[in-house]
């Protein structure tokens, strides 16, 4: 009898210790995408990065849009005869398109 107790006792234990595991590692997506989306890089962040990207010069146009719910930012610089237009993503900081233009 005593040893059939010890087994019920060990089935429960290792039993409760499963479930607990699984709860802690069961991902929860709706709080994973609330997150992600409230880590966007703000406008000051992005006019750093397209001034980065183009080797300074001087910011004339900035503005968010969003594009097939990516939101970007479209920053445009001006350096000597240069203009640069530079497109940042807000959630990765990463420059999507970068163009350069002489200016008449």
């Amino acid at each position: 009898m005593k040893s059939v107790k010890k087994l019920f006792t060990s089935f429960l234990i290792v039993g409760g210790l499963g479930v607990g595991a699984y709860a802690v590692t069961d991902p929860q997506p709706e709080a994973a995408q609330i997150n992600v989306s409230s880590h966007t890089i703000n406008e000051l962040k992005a006019k750093d990065i397209a001034l980065y990207a183009s080797k300074g010069g001087l910011v004339t146009d900035s503005h968010v849009k969003t594009e097939n719910g990516i939101k970007k930012y479209e920053i445009t610089i001006v350096k000597q005869d240069q203009e640069h237009d530079v497109e940042i993503d807000a959630l990765t900081g990463e420059v999507t398109q970068y163009e350069e233009y002489v200016r008449h």
